[in-house]
Parts: C-alpha cells; sequence; structure tokens
C-alpha cells in the first residue's frame, strides 16, 4: 500500500467573509471585543454550550443548498465546528 498519496487541494479554511476560520466579524464583537459565541461559553455549562453550538451546525446542515450557496453553508458549518473546538481545547 502506497503511503505518500497526494491529495487534493482543499479550500482554503476561511469563512463567507474571506477570513480565516474561527474569526469574530467585528459587526458581531461588543465593546469588550466579545461575541455570541464568546458569551454562550461565559454564560452556560459545557453541556449547554455543546447543544447550542451543535444546534447551530445542524441548521446550516438543514438548510444546505436552501438559502445561500452550499459551500457558503459548509464554511459556516466549519467556522462553528472551529470555535466550537477552541472550547473544547479548553476543557
Amino acid at each position: 500500500m502506497d503511503n505518500n498519496v497526494t491529495r487534493p487541494e482543499r479550500a482554503p479554511k476561511q469563512n463567507v467573509m474571506g477570513e480565516e476560520l474561527g474569526t469574530k466579524l467585528d459587526k458581531y464583537k461588543d465593546k469588550e471585543g466579545k461575541d455570541l459565541i464568546d458569551r454562550w461559553e461565559e454564560r452556560y455549562t459545557i453541556e449547554e454550550f455543546r447543544v447550542l453550538m451543535w444546534a447551530m451546525i445542524e441548521k446550516y446542515n438543514e438548510r444546505l443548498g436552501k438559502k445561500d450557496s452550499p459551500v457558503s453553508e459548509v464554511r459556516k458549518i466549519a467556522d462553528y465546528a472551529t470555535r466550537w473546538l477552541e472550547v473544547e481545547d479548553k476543557q
């Protein structure tokens, strides 16, 4: 078996605004520089936070291609997953 398989290039790891995944958009930040996901992390237990993040990912999965382009929706899913992972890494 050949372990030196060349993998195809992947889409850039960017959100729909062209910023790196996990980047907080200024328009969503409060005066302390926190966005809704930051506030969820502070406000809820890790179990409650996981449910919120799962629900947001499920939302974009369910509407895939119905509102925005599939690429846009998948990038939103990836952005939520990236932010979720950042919180899990702190546990």
